[in-house]
């Protein structure tokens, strides 16, 4: 019983990692309907500007996830307005191929700026911590409370502010959205920043727990996008459900059978919700 209880608990934390991870990319597709295949690399610039602010400014890691954040605005605004925007409305293998040059600018800036050594995000909060028989660090208690505050925050602001509405309105429909008065490119623009924003944060909480790489965003960027494929492709809801199903699944399969195998349960449900729901849990037509 004490070992299922862990399972659990492992569940939920792993869970909490990828549901954070796939929020900003489900937001960002719902927005301008095309998945940004540079969304890993955002998350991976959120956890080197925390590590450079923990490393070269102070040795404080919230401040850190706040230089991330201001760091996810400035980035997310000049790729929405300079990359994405004068391509809106054309074909989507213009954004498609402009997502993947992306892709390599930041994994080639990033090599260049931090080299290609893998970097350690120390943080005080990464020494295990026990309750009776079970073990949880608490820098995977900070990701649980983290992603739980970010979930509520965003489907609060979604459906109780005007801009939050103004957003869905254009999710919907953008050329109803923008008969209705709504300024949909200025929508746009602050729903792809808020994107990018949650990927920073991302980046900030789960570097503390890996190594850092200029290449690391692209498993990340793997395992957002099997997410919102199973929970469907532009729902928030169904991101957020998947990626806790995801993440227990995967804890029981390293728990009761094989761990080094755990990366395959993702490609398994993968191809079971395009063979059976294609337009996954909660998706539309």
């Amino acid at each position: 019983m004490e070992f299922l209880i862990q399972i659990i608990i492992n569940g939920l934390v792993q869970g909490s990692m990828i549901v954070i991870l796939a929020l900003g990319l489900s937001m960002m597709y719902s927005i301008i309907r095309m998945i940004n295949f540079a969304y890993g690399e955002l998350y991976m610039l959120g956890a080197y500007f925390t590590w450079m602010a923990v490393t070269y400014i102070t040795n404080n890691y919230f401040f850190g996830i706040i230089v991330a954040i201001v760091g996810g605005v400035f980035i997310g605004f000049l790729v929405e307005k300079f990359a994405f925007r004068p391509v809106y409305g054309r074909a989507r293998l213009n954004m498609f191929i402009i997502s993947l040059g992306l892709v390599m600018l930041f994994q080639e800036g990033g090599t260049f700026i931090w080299t290609g050594y893998p970097k350690s995000l120390r943080t005080p909060f990464l020494d295990p911590r026990r309750f009776g028989p079970y073990v949880i660090t608490d820098q995977r208690i900070i990701v649980v409370v983290v992603t739980i505050i970010a979930v509520v925050a965003l489907l609060l602001f979604l459906n109780r502010t005007k801009l939050g509405t103004a957003m869905r309105a254009t999710a919907g429909n953008r050329l109803a959205a923008n008969f209705c008065g709504i300024n949909v490119p200025r929508v746009t623009s602050y729903a792809f920043i808020i994107g990018t924003v949650i990927a920073c944060i991302c980046g900030a909480l789960i570097g503390p727990l890996l190594m850092l790489f200029p290449l690391m965003g692209a498993g990340m960027n793997i395992r957002s996008l099997i997410v919102i494929v199973i929970g469907g492709l532009g729902s928030i809801h169904g991101a957020i459900i998947a990626g806790y199903v995801l993440g227990m699944a995967e804890s029981f399969f390293a728990g009761y059978l094989w761990m080094e195998w755990t990366s395959v349960v993702g490609y398994v449900a993968l191809v079971a919700t395009l063979y059976l729901k294609p337009t996954g849990l909660f998706g539309r037509e």
